[in-house]
């Protein structure tokens, strides 16, 4: 082992992130469907059906047609359905009923997200890390690496709960999934992709020209991944200060 910091390979990471990330998705998505559930989503989805279906049949059109059917459509049958399908989109949004549950529908939507992406996080990036002990995830234990302090001490139990709550979850998964929702329910257009292209750029940017190659969530908590075999990791700062003492004491006796 070395006293020197012994990052971890940058493909290494990719493969443990790659690994963590399936299997975080997958819980999430478990737990989604259960928080779903107890929210009853898919009783106020019906609701906004009907309303939708109240429309087609009062306006006598569909707002939703696959490509194949509009192709088949003649010019003016095209040019009525877009002047119907306006009349009928105008009433829409004008029923109170119809808005209310599209605004429920899209709190419900971020507050299931929020809850079941909250949860994966805690359980993959904290619980399990405190299970196998020196931050490591299930990924990062299969691939031979472990999160410390920068100072080569041990992450504290706050620390870790810090680098994933508030930034894995807050900052790094939170942020990005409410602009996509934004965006997919037009509340925001371009301006949303640019900044979840810029979000994500920025991430790389810190990861590529970090001193440590650290993750946002590990510049928040002066955190690094290392390689675990080779890694040297103390207690606290006071046992690495007095063990490179004693060791440079050892060596200076060789260097007379």
């Amino acid at each position: 082992m070395s006293v020197t910091l012994q990052k971890a390979g940058l493909w290494k990471r990719i493969s443990a992130f790659l690994f963590d990330i399936i299997l975080t998705f997958t819980l999430a998505l478990g737990l989604s469907i259960a928080v779903s559930a107890i929210m009853h989503y898919g009783d106020y989805q019906q609701q906004l059906e009907v309303r939708y279906t109240y429309y087609e049949e009062q306006f006598g059109v569909k707002f939703s047609i696959s490509d194949e059917e509009y192709e088949q459509l003649t010019d003016e049958q095209k040019a009525e359905r877009e002047q119907i399908l306006e009349e009928a989109t105008a009433a829409l949004r004008a029923d109170e009923e119809y808005v209310k549950l599209t605004n429920l529908i899209f709190y419900m939507t971020v507050a299931i997200v929020a809850i079941s992406a909250f949860l994966a996080i805690l359980i993959w990036q904290f619980l399990i890390p405190l299970l196998f002990g020196y931050g490591r995830t299930l990924g990062k234990k299969i691939f031979g690496l472990g999160v410390i302090r920068t100072n080569l001490t041990k992450a504290s139990n706050p620390v870790l709960f810090i680098r994933a709550v508030i930034g894995s979850y807050t900052m790094e998964t939170m942020f990005p999934i409410l602009i996509l929702v934004m965006i997919l329910f037009g509340l925001i257009g371009i301006v949303g992709i640019i900044t979840l292209l810029l979000f994500f750029g920025l991430q790389l940017f810190v990861l590529f020209t970090s001193k440590t190659n650290a993750a946002i969530h590990d510049l928040l908590c002066d955190t690094v991944v290392v390689d675990f075999a080779s890694q040297m990791i103390f207690d606290t700062e006071a046992d690495r200060i007095a063990f490179e003492e004693e060791a440079k004491a050892k060596e200076a006796p060789q260097q007379q």
